[in-house]
């Protein structure tokens, strides 16, 4: 007769076996995999927001840029592209307080670092895109003091404008008090490549405003 014997406590096989790590490792990736998406999903949206808040800032700038023009100049300067489309660069940059170019620009503040509000100021540029104003020397180093994202804004007239705008040409007969205008701010990364289109590029902000008689 065969007797059986009980091992020891010491003597029992302890572990996992392979089945059972497998599967730890299959849930642990799962895990990991949802955690990884999650997290680019919020860098993402941050980044989305950051980009709406600094075009939502850039846009007074816009605003400020065609009020300081009197109306038949912003009337020509809104409609002079074709279909009705022109387009701005906006950004902001570090200029140095209390020093102005004889337009009122604050000039750029050009070395690396310095102090904000003391060294310089955070002071919007905003400009026509025209192929003459890449090699503008005023406009070069102000991109070099450039601090943020690099907007362009795509103008147009909105479809709430009063009435239908003629040609540029007749904008002293223009019967409206009012030029409603759509506008869309792309972030872009320089000027040397603004074909929003071609890169799929999508706007981070648009709005309408007005330009008044």
């Amino acid at each position: 007769m065969r007797v059986s014997v009980p091992l020891k406590p010491s003597q029992t096989k302890a572990g996992f076996t392979l089945t059972e790590l497998l599967l730890a490792m299959l849930v642990f990736a799962i895990a990991i995999t949802t955690i990884l998406a999650l997290l680019a999903r919020s860098i993402e949206t941050v980044d989305e927001v950051l980009l709406k808040d600094e075009a939502m800032r850039l846009s007074g700038a816009v605003e400020d840029f065609f009020e300081n023009q009197d109306f038949n100049t912003s009337y020509r300067n809104s409609l002079r592209a074709a279909n009705d489309q022109i387009q701005l660069v906006a950004f902001n940059y570090r200029g140095i307080p209390g020093d102005a170019h004889f337009n009122g620009t604050l000039r750029p503040y050009l070395p690396l670092g310095g102090v904000i509000n003391e060294d310089w100021v955070l002071t919007p540029w905003v400009s026509f895109k025209l192929a003459s104003e890449v090699n503008n020397a005023q406009l070069n180093s102000v991109i070099r003091a450039q601090e943020g994202r690099l907007f362009l804004v795509k103008l147009s007239v909105s479809p709430n404008n009063p009435v239908s705008p003629p040609l540029p040409n007749f904008a002293d007969t223009y019967a409206s008090a009012v030029l409603v205008l759509f506008a869309e701010y792309y972030p872009v990364s320089s000027l040397d490549n603004l074909d929003v289109d071609a890169l799929g590029i999508s706007p981070a902000y648009s709005y309408t405003f007005a330009i008044r008689r």
